[in-house]
């Protein structure tokens, strides 16, 4: 069968101690969140190993701070990655490596803010890389860190709404069809 939702941290008060692993080895999950779901947490982990995961979010969904979130992909399959939160709270740094596995897109940030930074570092094919939010969310600063694999479009910025302020690319390796230092339909301020 399908899970719907997978939370690493709490559902609706509290937030665990010390930091969160989450790991997808196997089966079928909609939406995988490494905090909780209207709760924050300090530090999130969720790693892709293998399986399907539709969605995977970094940090909480619907309400909570999370300080920091990474999210590893070594094999499995996701159509979106985001590093941040989904519908509501704030994520102070996010942190999305992948690895491998059949990723289609992946936004640095997420459906709300991002306090302090993103990071992503890409070592595998992805279709669409963003370094910001997709639909909503400000982003102070994106980087974008591009080793190997080939995409076919890479935006700093975000895609149709927020703000991201500074973007950062770095290519060392791959294919890429389309590289633009800010966003698709959201304004970047400066990129580099």
């Amino acid at each position: 069968g399908t899970i719907n939702n997978v939370f690493g941290g709490n559902d609706k008060s509290g937030k665990p101690n010390g930091d969160i692993t989450v790991t997808i080895n196997g089966g079928q999950i909609n939406s995988t969140y490494g905090g909780g779901n209207e709760t924050g947490a300090n530090t999130t982990n969720v790693y892709l190993n293998g399986g399907v995961s539709t969605k995977i979010f970094g940090g909480s969904n619907l309400l909570g701070e999370v300080t920091t979130s990474n999210v590893i992909t070594t094999g499995g399959e996701s159509t979106l990655v985001y590093g941040g939160n989904n519908k509501g709270g704030t994520t102070n740094t996010t942190n999305i490596t992948i690895n491998d596995g059949n990723i289609a897109t992946v936004y640095g940030g997420d459906e709300t803010s991002v306090i302090n930074r993103t990071n992503v570092i890409i070592n595998n094919n992805v279709s669409t890389v963003f370094g910001g939010s997709n639909k909503l969310g400000d982003i102070p600063l994106s980087n974008i860190t591009v080793n190997n694999g080939n995409t076919n479009n890479i935006y700093g910025g975000n895609n149709e709404g927020g703000l991201t302020s500074v973007s950062n690319i770095s290519i060392n390796g791959g294919l890429h069809k389309n590289v633009f230092g800010g966003g698709l339909k959201a304004d970047t301020t400066t990129t580099n």
